[in-house]
């Protein structure tokens, strides 16, 4: 009785170690009899996610994803004639919660009256979805290699090649696996001057990247070399390139003869500019010179003779001198801006007296034309302007507006205040401006083909009108249309100085 107690305890204590023992391995385990789990531990419930209660009450190649039912089922039966012989088998699981887990499984022949079988699952999902991302990462990568036009090697600290791409293969007819290994100088040939100064060399012992520019026939190849470095910072490669810099060099030495042309060409601008400008001053000063006395003796005249037709005949002279004097004076003012000489005198100006003068100076002219002349003022502000610069524009802009208008016709003048600029039109009813014209109106010596005979002037007043204006700041603009008359308009900005 005793030795039965004994036996007994023992069984019982060893049955508790191999539980023990089961519980808590890190593998799950399975006792498989007739297809049937009559033992399942915790862990391959977890993996599973079924109860140890559900798990016995089911066929285990229920389990088994139905791709690979037909290989287990295959396998399971070749263990039961093979005996107690480990064989390994990987194949998907389907969980109870539906999604699928990869497994490793080992069985083992458990020997007895009802045959069992043990089975050591661990569960590789994990591990198969990293391999595949670094198989994946790996194909990316050669394909990024292989992808690169430039030849790329990654050699050693004995010039032996590690890896290289498809470009490095090609050059020598070769695929990459036959180059591995090799030396790098015996395969790039053509690039033996650089032996010298090795950018891989130089690379190995500094450890800081370098690059040599080798010539090769027609051809400028750039050789860099960067480190690779180990875990003990140590450099033990370095990476090459190779790449054609042919076209960039030539395209820099190209650039660089436009530029030395460009030079040239904006000196040889400058002085001619210069030159202008002192032939204009010249030219000024010598029709000034002979018409200065012109402009005094027939302005006295005008003043001291009372019988015609003398006195009509002194102020024709005096007009016409007038008109040649400003002629000049335009002419000199486009010259010097149109080499940035032109500058403005800026001062407070009152727009609105400013305006008042200029259509009191212009006001008989209208009216000798049989001419409306209506003016047209808001509140206007005190601007920051060259006020004779200013009255030029203007007496431009109405002179042409007086020009075209017939007689009967009306001219507006305009002026007011549109956020912080101040806005000048002109509106005339004279005949229009197609749009062709208006493209050259602001152009010097352009004018209408057919006012040339009609009237007199060099072409200038648009234009030296625009310089002036965007002196200021402003913008100068025309709206026109053919047969309903033209609005000249310009706006320059109040600076934050309007009142």
């Amino acid at each position: 009785m005793t030795l039965h107690t004994n036996v007994r305890d023992s069984d019982e204590r060893k049955t508790h170690y191999y539980r023990v023992i089961a519980e808590n391995i890190q593998d799950g385990l399975t006792i498989i009899e007739n297809r049937k789990p009559v033992y399942v531990n915790d862990v391959i419930c977890r993996i599973l996610g079924y109860t140890a209660e559900e798990l016995r009450m089911m066929n285990f190649i229920d389990l088994i994803a139905l791709e690979d039912k037909p290989s287990v089922s295959r396998i399971l039966e070749r263990i039961k004639r093979t005996g107690d012989k480990p064989t390994e088998l990987k194949f998907r699981v389907v969980r109870k919660d539906g999604f699928s887990r990869l497994l490793s499984n080992r069985y083992f022949q458990i020997p007895g009256e009802t045959p069992a079988i043990l089975v050591i699952t661990a569960d590789t999902t994990v591990r198969q979805q990293s391999d595949e991302k670094i198989e994946h990462a790996a194909q990316e990568w050669r394909a990024t290699f292989d992808a690169i036009r430039d030849m790329v090697w990654i050699c050693d600290e004995d010039c032996n090649l590690l890896r290289v791409n498809k470009a490095f293969a090609d050059s020598s007819a070769s695929e990459p696996r036959e180059l591995i290994g090799k030396k790098c100088f015996d395969i790039l040939k053509e690039y033996k001057e650089l032996c010298g100064l090795c950018p891989h060399k130089r690379t190995l012992s500094t450890k800081e990247p370098a690059s040599q520019v080798v010539p090769t026939g027609s051809k400028y190849i750039e050789i860099s070399a960067s480190p690779v470095f180990d875990e003990k910072n140590e450099v033990f490669a370095s990476v090459c390139v190779a790449h054609d810099i042919t076209e960039s060099r030539t395209a820099s030495k190209k650039l660089q003869e436009l530029y030395s042309l460009e030079k040239e060409l904006r000196r040889e601008l400058e002085t001619e500019m210069k030159q202008r400008v002192e032939f204009t001053r010249a030219l000024v000063h010598e029709l000034k010179t002979p018409l200065t006395p012109i402009l005094a003796s027939s302005e006295l005249l005008v003043e001291e003779l009372k019988d015609e037709p003398w006195l009509s005949l002194a102020k024709n002279v005096n007009s016409g001198a007038a008109n040649l004097n400003r002629r000049i004076d335009e002419l000199f003012d486009l010259a010097r801006g149109e080499v940035g000489m032109l500058t403005l005198n800026r001062q407070p100006v009152d727009s609105l007296t400013l305006f008042n003068d200029v259509v009191n100076y212009v006001g008989p002219v209208a009216a000798g034309n049989k001419q409306t002349l209506i003016s047209n003022f808001e509140t206007l502000p005190v601007v920051r302007a060259d006020e004779d610069r200013l009255r030029q524009v203007l007496l431009n802009l109405l002179n042409n507006a007086l020009k075209y208008t017939p007689a009967g016709g009306k001219i507006i003048l305009k002026a007011y205040r549109k956020n912080n600029q101040m806005v000048v039109e002109v509106k005339d009813s004279g005949p229009g401006i197609n749009e062709t014209d208006q493209k050259r109106l602001f152009q010097p010596y352009q004018r209408l083909s057919k006012d040339r005979e009609r009237f007199s002037g060099l072409g200038l007043g648009l234009a030296l009108s625009r310089m002036l204006i965007e002196l200021h700041g402003g913008k100068i603009w025309v709206n026109s249309k053919k047969d309903e008359g033209s609005t000249f308009g310009f706006s320059i900005p109040l600076d934050g100085d309007g009142i």
